[in-house]
């Protein structure tokens, strides 16, 4: 393996010249929605030895875009929210050099958090339109990127192989600026969480809500206590409460029932 600090030379990686190959693997998604850009990257969470987090890096539709923001000061923002807009993590100075230089005026990034890494997934939209209505669309979605994932198989193996790699100052978690957020949080806390279930309204606590949740996530009774800092008991009476509430007998009702009633 080979790691790549300098990107002086990216026209020369793999990630650049075989951009065409993404973008015609993209095809589809260009050809039927309002998006003329796809990117997609990993930043491992574990350093490597010169404490520089590796980076795969791939784009389709416009790989010089790719590149140019990849060898300009531009920072590599995130905040842990899974989902947000370019608008609301990239600078005004990158926002208008993308629109006038690059014709790409809106962008959606999405983040697959792992325990090891985390998945970047970028889509950008053309002359003031925005990629909505796509990604808003989560079973086209999830399509998508499993398609995406078979079609660039032994291009992400390839790239593998040089993981382009950039000192931590280039990362910048914007967590700490999510003060309006967390205002916003604190302004609709409530103690009574009302769902529907088939045709009847149920009243769910925080803590019902909180154990539901995990459990829909595929998380252990053990796991939701040892998060919730509560026994396992105690979250097994909070699942019988829920299943008396609302009428079912299985646990596997319940959690169909209960993704069906979120938003």
């Amino acid at each position: 393996m080979r790691l790549i600090t300098d990107l002086s030379h990216f026209n020369e990686h793999p990630a650049y010249i075989l951009g065409d190959k993404i973008t015609d693997i993209c095809a589809p998604l260009f050809n039927n929605f309002t998006i003329n850009h796809f990117d997609y990257s990993i930043r491992y969470l574990k350093s490597d030895k010169n404490d520089m987090p590796n980076i795969i890096a791939i784009a389709g539709g416009d790989k010089n875009w790719f590149r140019h923001y990849l060898q300009s000061d531009y920072n590599f923002l995130y905040n842990g929210r899974k989902t947000h807009s370019w608008q609301s993590v990239m600078s005004s100075e990158a926002l208008e050099d993308a629109a006038t230089n690059f014709n790409h005026y809106n962008g959606i990034i999405f983040e697959k958090v792992n325990s090891e890494y985390i998945e970047f997934f970028g889509f950008a939209s053309p002359n003031e339109c925005t990629p909505v209505e796509f990604c808003s669309n989560k079973k086209l979605l999830n399509q998508f990127i499993l398609y995406f994932k078979d079609k660039a198989r032994d291009i992400l193996k390839t790239i593998e192989k040089e993981p382009i790699c950039f000192p931590k100052s280039r990362f910048l978690n914007i967590e700490d600026s999510d003060q309006p957020y967390t205002e916003f949080c604190q302004a609709i806390r409530i103690r009574k969480l009302p769902l529907r279930f088939r045709t009847q309204e149920v009243i769910f606590s925080q803590r019902e809500f909180d154990i539901l949740s995990l459990l829909v996530k595929g998380k252990t009774m053990r796991e939701i206590a040892s998060i919730l800092k509560i026994s396992p008991r105690t979250v097994e009476t909070y699942i019988y409460t829920a299943k008396d509430k609302t009428n079912t007998f299985t646990t596997s009702r319940l959690l169909d029932l209960f993704a069906d009633s979120l938003f």
